[in-house]
């Protein structure tokens, strides 16, 4: 018999990760909520029977860590969903830069060692390249075609670009 497909939801809480995380219960997938504190999801850890993972998400060793916890107990995940966030508000002028270096860390620098330490699990296990699929919806999002022969990279947490020279010739071009 054939194990439900695991999905991983990184920055759980009591919104859109929610949502999620009841809708692929009730799709028959096992789902793993990391967050900095577990605690917080109690009610929505019995109503999914999910497993609960303390993850700071912004440190790679509890990344690590908690992809290895998962991979213990059901397997590599074959869905992962990064969602943590963390917003500065007011004036540009008025902006602490520690905040906005918490937000970077939060919702770019973070939400890359998630996406790649899934992406080295998921090919180790023979997936199709994660990078190519993340290629592909930057794509979409810009109204692309589908392939270019001088693809580099396509990672864009920022529902962007990346700056690095590849791209920057292929973006160019």
């Amino acid at each position: 018999m054939k194990q439900p497909e695991t999905a991983l939801i990184v920055g759980a809480g009591s919104g859109l990760s929610a949502s999620l995380a009841r809708l692929f219960a009730k799709e028959g997938m096992r789902v793993a909520l990391a967050a900095r504190d577990t605690s917080k999801l109690a009610s929505l850890v019995k109503e999914t029977s999910a497993y609960p993972i303390a993850c700071d998400a912004t440190d790679l060793s509890q990344v690590e860590a908690m992809f290895a916890a998962l991979e213990a107990k059901w397997g590599v995940p074959e869905l992962v969903v990064y969602n943590a966030g963390y917003r500065v508000r007011g004036p540009f002028v008025g902006l602490d830069p520690k905040e906005v270096e918490r937000t970077i860390r939060v919702t770019g620098y973070a939400g890359f060692l998630v996406a790649q330490v899934a992406a080295k699990r998921m090919l180790a296990r023979g997936e199709r390249d994660p990078h190519a699929l993340l290629r592909e919806q930057a794509r979409k999002r810009r109204g692309e075609p589908a392939a270019r022969a001088d693809d580099e990279c396509g990672f864009g947490l920022f529902h962007a670009e990346c700056a690095t020279p590849a791209c920057s010739t292929a973006r160019a071009e």
